[in-house]
């Protein structure tokens, strides 16, 4: 069968190269019921952080497709001969398209519709997504894809820097649902927390280093086969250059791919962070 491996955009998706292998569900940016943007194709970093310095009072939300959007882009992949559809999605956007997939899947009887609920979040599930994609090429069955699935979603982390002059009481609030410690050093804390999915980490500074954030990723990274990552809100900052300047004196010989974050994970984690993580890589034989 043909299949087409999808995912939301919530993931960053658009950013990784060849995106275009892998169907992408718009996330849209709804600033009010007429002015609606596509995510990261309609509305940049820039462009979002310009929209709400010209209104103070914005309050954005995220919201899935619509119904008519979701249905052009399972048509379009059917037209191409797509007869087989694997969404890699949160169980909340799950809950949000998982009706309307079903009412197309089931006016389109030929086509058949698979779900792999994701714990993790951002870039891990692009970096799942495409995976499962070229297994999907090579023949493999969901069996072996989700075995694969599984170990990605449970072999990954993210740790987010953000500075204290972000205000990010996004931030607070979601670390104030899990347990954590603190790590001090160099005139710094560090809040580290882990969850089940991913780990988040939350360096207040006092000098602006970083050292203690490098210090950790290092240990974590330390005899693992990963693939690494940067992401970032704002690549003109100063906190993002000082960043990778810092990444690139502890790992010379290692190019680090950097993406930006989309508008949705500005809006969780604020303006001017920066994160970092790694996935580890699948072994087939283990």
């Amino acid at each position: 069968m043909k299949t087409k491996v999808i995912v939301s955009s919530d993931c960053g998706v658009e950013a990784i190269p060849e995106p275009s292998i892998l169907g992408i569900l718009p996330d849209e940016i709804h600033f009010s019921p007429v002015e609606i943007y596509k995510n990261a194709s309609e509305m940049d970093f820039y462009a979002f952080d310009l929209r709400l310095k010209y209104d103070s009072n914005a309050n954005p939300e995220i919201k899935g497709c619509s119904e008519e959007v979701l249905r052009d882009i399972l048509e379009d992949f059917v037209l191409d001969g797509h007869d087989r559809f694997y969404f890699i999605l949160s169980s909340k956007k799950l809950e949000y398209y998982k009706p309307l997939i079903e009412k197309y899947v089931k006016e389109n009887h030929n086509v058949q519709y698979f779900y792999y609920i994701v714990k993790s979040e951002g870039l891990p599930v692009a970096y799942m997504a495409k995976e499962a994609q070229k297994m999907f090429f090579d023949n493999k069955s969901i069996p072996e894809i989700e075995k694969a699935l599984a170990f990605y979603d449970s072999k990954n982390a993210i740790f987010l820097y953000s500075p204290l002059e972000d205000k990010t009481d996004r931030i607070e609030k979601y670390s104030s649902e899990d347990e954590g410690f603190e790590i001090s050093g160099n005139n710094s804390i560090m809040y580290f927390i882990r969850k089940s999915d991913s780990s988040f980490l939350r360096l207040k500074e006092k000098n602006k280093t970083i050292n203690p954030y490098i210090d950790v990723l290092l240990l974590e990274m330390d005899g693992k086969k990963v693939v690494p990552f940067v992401l970032y809100t704002n690549e003109r900052s100063l906190y993002t250059k000082a960043f990778v300047k810092e990444l690139e004196k502890s790992f010379p010989d290692l190019k680090i791919p950097c993406f930006e974050m989309p508008p949705q994970m500005v809006l969780k984690y604020g303006k001017y962070s920066i994160a970092m993580g790694y996935i580890e890589k699948y072994d087939k034989e283990a």
